[in-house]
């Protein structure tokens, strides 16, 4: 956590609330200079589950790691200190990776703007789905966020043998997805929403700039070569193409940020290396490009729409 004394009680609470018990909890105090160490200094007092660690401020990477790096348990989970996980959650993954021997648990989760109502949205049959090979990667792109993201999962401990996140990063989740998915031999999918993830402005994902951009754009240069090197081809392709249109749209936007000029070069750089580095034919630009036209017109409809 960093500075969410008006958003960490909820999360813990919502964390000792859980309908699994046998768990600790570390609380990762990220350099916080508001009341939010206060605040969470009471759950240790009061639960022996919690731990309250303080370090000087790393970013959320840094938190994470330290995170990994002090858990005593077989199984890790990451949660935000400004979302909240819904009780059953924890005893629902572990059920799963129990039930099938996957070393990764995935649930589906409810978005919901800071100070509006949660409004539940999880009807219909709950089903669970495994996947291996390739098709643990394709869900990246099928699948988007939920794949992404770190705080819907439950990993077992192995995972990160030789894995920590990037520091001084953002979206460092981008960076390390593919990498935990070739520690993990299957995947098990829930559809169930288990996390509520809040959107607020003074959020990580909420204050949009070049840098968080730039960073984006690196994480998939790096997952193409990390296809590229395991002669998963098609997947590279996509990925290639996935970053050129959001080169565009990054580009598009550019004035929208207000480090645009001092990160300007830099993208741009990236992007002229990556093009260099793995040409395509006029035709396999067309193609892939066409694949992921959808994305790029949603967001510059969005871009436009909201400047007039």
């Amino acid at each position: 956590m960093h500075n969410e004394e008006h958003r960490i009680r909820r999360c813990l609470s919502a964390i000792a609330k859980q309908t699994w018990g046998d768990f600790e909890v570390l609380i990762i105090d990220d350099g916080s200079t508001d009341q939010s160490a206060e605040v969470a200094k009471q759950y240790p007092e009061e639960d022996s589950r919690f731990r309250l660690i303080h370090q000087e401020w790393g970013g959320l990477s840094a938190a994470r790691n330290t995170g990994i790096d002090e858990a005593k348990g077989e199984w890790l989970c990451f949660i935000d200190g400004d979302d909240e996980p819904l009780p059953t959650m924890l005893e629902t993954l572990y059920a799963m990776v129990t039930e099938t021997s996957c070393p990764i648990a995935v649930c589906d989760f409810q978005v919901i703007p800071e100070g509006k109502a949660q409004v539940s949205s999880d009807e219909g049959a709950h089903t669970l789905s495994v996947y291996t090979g390739e098709e643990k990667y394709r869900q990246i792109l099928r699948d988007g966020m939920r794949t992404v993201v770190q705080w819907n999962k439950l990993f077992h401990k192995s995972v990160f043998e030789a894995i920590r996140f990037p520091e001084g990063k953002t979206h460092e989740d981008e960076f390390v997805i593919h990498l935990e998915l070739e520690k993990a031999d299957r995947v098990v999918y829930t559809n169930q929403k288990l996390y509520n993830y809040y959107i607020h402005k003074d959020s990580i994902t909420g204050q949009p700039t070049m840098e968080k951009r730039l960073h984006v754009c690196q994480a998939l240069y790096q997952r193409e070569v990390f296809y590229r090197e395991r002669g998963l081809v098609e997947l590279a392709r996509q990925t290639h193409f996935q970053l050129r249109v959001y080169g565009a749209i990054t580009r598009m936007r550019r004035a929208s940020f207000p480090d645009f000029r001092e990160q300007e070069q830099e993208v741009e750089a990236l992007l002229l290396e990556h093009r260099g580095k793995f040409p395509y034919s006029f035709a396999q630009q067309a193609i892939g490009l066409l694949q992921f036209s959808g994305w790029y017109l949603k967001e510059a409809w969005s871009y436009y729409t909201a400047r007039s």
